[in-house]
């Protein structure tokens, strides 16, 4: 392309904030605003997963969100991950944390989480946790890869919970450049912090196929 011709299609792109002055600028401008409210969209999305989470319980400061109702057993899950809580010299009763229960890699996917395999985390900057499959009735969560893949669902709300934590103790910045040994070790000793028993228990002994929504099936 010539050099004459970078010259016209730049002024054709970016000439002026007024009225289009050619089809071309007309069809830039129809893809630009197509590219903006897409993008704005997406962002309302990812600060606001009530927006298509319509379930939820709150319970202390914490709110559990769901595509389905919730059942009674959702407060002793949140109950048991707040007295794990607790045992962390950095708990804080004032901050709200709002957990996501998807269900769905893809859903994880979408919020900018983690591959398919794994099923927890958290989201920059919101603080906003998701969780993939898990079952509520049975205090179960997990991962479809091999490695640590069940364990229970109040040590996973837990251990993400901390991971809010050192954030908002030690800021966002000084957190995103911890040894990985000590954010992830720090936050698996609050998660497992003596029920060690209680988690074997857990994986060791499942009453069946483990479902999504308190669900099983016996072997």
């Amino acid at each position: 392309m010539s050099r004459e011709r970078c010259k016209e299609l730049f002024l054709e792109l970016f000439w002026g904030f007024g009225k289009p002055k050619s089809p071309f600028q007309k069809r830039v401008r129809i893809a630009s605003r197509t590219v903006c409210g897409i993008i704005l969209l997406y962002t309302l999305f990812i600060l606001n997963p009530q927006m298509v989470f319509s379930h939820s319980v709150t319970h202390k400061n914490y709110t559990l969100h769901a595509f389905e109702p919730l059942p009674p057993a959702t407060t002793n899950v949140l109950e048991r991950a707040d007295q794990l809580l607790q045992s962390s010299e950095i708990f804080n009763r004032d901050d709200h944390q709002h957990i996501y229960l998807c269900n769905s890699p893809g859903w994880l996917r979408a919020y900018f989480i983690r591959p398919a395999q794994c099923v927890y985390g958290f989201a920059y900057p919101t603080g906003h946790i998701f969780l993939g499959n898990a079952s509520i009735e049975q205090d179960l969560g997990w991962k479809t890869c091999s490695t640590n893949r069940v364990r229970s669902l109040s040590g996973l709300i837990a251990h993400e919970v901390t991971h809010n934590l050192i954030r908002h103790r030690i800021g966002h910045w000084r957190a995103f450049w911890l040894p990985e040994w000590k954010n992830e070790g720090y936050a698996e000793y609050i998660a497992m912090h003596g029920q060690e028993e209680y988690e074997f228990g857990l994986v060791n002994d499942l009453p069946g196929e483990v479902e999504p929504n308190g669900m099983s099936e016996d072997r």
